[in-house]
């Protein structure tokens, strides 16, 4: 099973938390300049529809006339001094009715300052007569609308006079306002507008209290390529707070489904980094307490990073149980082995301090020897203790590169026949040493010190216990089911060792041979100087051995 990494969990819940105020800020921006465009709409719907009412009320007075040649009251007004039937012309590219979609936004409009005040009319100006009958005539239509629309409606004439309205500004002149202005002239304006005195603090049912701005639609009214007015609507968008009001379950769901939310990343962060941490927490204390059976059956499960945390845990807290029950016996071991010397020798200080005196000298010789044997002993054990000390403290040697080779070689020409090599305290002839090379050289990733000292020990192991040995084989080989590793086998074949003692020849302090000299740490410095650089050694059995002696194999990394 692959387990998520703790860096993607974290990013992953970090994002998750991100995106949630991220997402729901911009989703009530959208709803807002929705509810924005749903209101320009909404205003040119209606502009569209009281424009092709004036229209149709424009082009009927034309039309109308009486069969006795009598104008109506309608036409007499048209024909009036001051009337000009909206002789304003089009640009060719303003004439026709297109369709018109919404262009106001929040993120993209400019808000302009509230809407100036309409001004009054000096004495000489007056509405277009004929501008001035359709308008009180459409003027209860749009009072009618307004109650359902709530949107404030206004026609002015070609002059940009008032002449219909729902307000109290009738005859006030408007062209100094941009979107009148801009409609005389053919165009379709939208804006949106700061409100002249909007109010902060209103009751939420209160829809044209709620926003501080106003959309403005400036709707020109067309005829055969002229303007003859311009339809304005003004109305106050509903704004976010008043929209949430009136979507308040929708919200509840939505905050029910948030928590929903959260509550799952909480078991999620739980499940995969808190609980498995806790459990992580609770077996490293147990461990620092002693307790070797919280190391059992651990299953801290989370991420993949946790998980390895957690064997690593149990790893080192089964190496240092394993150092403290080393540490242990080798301290009963060495309490031992200084133990017997220093006994010898504080007993043989006493008989010259109470016999000194009346001792001979043979006596006195051979008192001395023995002294002087176990201060030697002590010197010994002292220096092969330092020497497993170094070889427990060993760095393992990254960049090395080691020509097995050519070291086996040389350790042979050292021990080679004839040549009188000293171990403890006996000089010994080497054995014939016959050694095993493949043609091809072959590289260990270990310090060349390393291999020769262990291979060094073995050889003096198999001078001092096999005293029958006539022969020493070292062979060096690759092994085909692990490519990465090499053997050096040392096979001597002498009587051997025998099966009480095989699983005992690597312990701290075993030897056979101590009264020439042995410490019985010989192997052992041997085994944990490979060790310390990703080598091992051991002792291989009868069922895995052909010779009838002592069949070593130490074991290396391939450079």
């Amino acid at each position: 099973m692959r387990r998520p990494r703790l860096r993607t969990v974290l990013i992953s819940l970090n994002l998750i938390v991100l995106a949630l105020p991220l997402a729901g800020i911009q989703v009530l921006r959208l709803y807002e300049s929705a509810l924005v465009r749903q209101t320009e709409s909404e205003l040119i719907a209606q502009a569209a529809f009281i424009s092709a009412a004036y229209r149709n009320a424009f082009d009927r007075v034309l039309a109308y006339e009486q069969p006795d040649g009598n104008l109506s009251e309608l036409e007499r007004h048209s024909r009036a001094p001051g009337s000009t039937l909206g002789t304003a012309s089009l640009a060719p590219e303003n004439q026709g009715v297109h369709y018109r979609a919404p262009v106001l936004d929040l993120v993209d409009t400019e808000i302009l300052p509230p809407q100036p005040e309409p001004a009054a009319l000096a004495e000489s100006v007056r509405p277009d007569s004929l501008a001035y009958i359709i308008g009180q005539d459409l003027e209860s239509i749009l009072k009618d609308a307004q109650r359902m629309t709530l949107a404030a409606i206004r026609i002015v004439d070609h002059q940009g006079i008032v002449v219909a309205t729902t307000g109290e500004d009738r005859y006030t002149h408007l062209l100094d306002t941009q979107e009148v202005a801009q409609a005389l002239e053919g165009r379709h304006v939208s804006r949106l507008r700061k409100k002249e005195d909007p109010i902060s603090q209103t009751p939420l049912q209160s829809v044209s209290r709620t926003s501080r701005i106003r959309a403005f639609v400036a709707t020109p009214i067309l005829f055969e390529g002229r303007v003859l007015g311009v339809v304005l609507l003004s109305r106050t968008p509903a704004n976010i707070v008043q929209a949430l009001y009136a979507k308040g379950r929708l919200l509840a769901y939505a905050a029910a489904l948030l928590l929903g939310v959260v509550v799952l990343i909480a078991f999620i962060a739980s499940r995969t980094i808190v609980r498995p941490i806790g459990v992580i927490q609770d077996l490293a204390r147990r461990v620092s307490q002693g307790d070797e059976r919280a190391m059992d059956n651990l299953r801290p499960g989370g991420t993949a990073e946790i998980a390895a945390l957690g064997e690593q845990i149990v790893a080192m807290g089964r190496s240092l149980e394993d150092r403290r029950r080393y540490v242990q016996e080798f301290a009963r071991h060495v309490s031992h082995e200084f133990k017997t010397p220093l006994t010898a020798l504080r007993g043989a200080i006493e008989m010259f301090e109470d016999h000194g005196d009346t001792m001979t000298a043979a006596q006195r010789h051979t008192f001395l020897d023995n002294m002087g044997g176990d201060v030697t002993h002590l010197h010994r054990l002292t220096n092969s203790l330092l020497q497993l000390a170094k070889a427990d403290m060993q760095d393992p040697a990254l960049d090395a590169n080691s020509n097995l080779n050519d070291l086996l070689s040389r350790l042979r020409a050292a021990f080679s026949p004839g040549a009188q090599h000293h171990s403890g305290n006996t000089t010994h002839h080497s054995p014939d040493i016959e050694l095993d090379l493949p043609e091809e050289p072959v590289f260990a990733a270990i310090s060349e010190e390393a291999v020769a000292a262990a291979v060094t020990q073995l050889i003096e192991n198999a001078l001092v216990h096999s005293k029958t040995a006539t022969t020493i084989e070292i062979s060096l080989r690759s092994p085909p089911d692990h490519p990465d590793r090499v053997h050096i086998d040392i096979a001597d074949n002498g009587q051997g060792i025998s099966t009480g003692n095989q699983e005992k020849v690597l312990q701290p302090f075993f030897t056979t041979a101590k009264e020439s000299g042995g410490t019985g740490l010989g192997l052992t410095i041997a085994s944990r100087l490979l060790a310390s650089q990703g080598g091992t050694l051991r002792l291989l059995n009868e069922t895995e051995t052909e010779t009838t002696g002592a069949h070593f194999r130490i074991e290396l990394p391939v450079a």
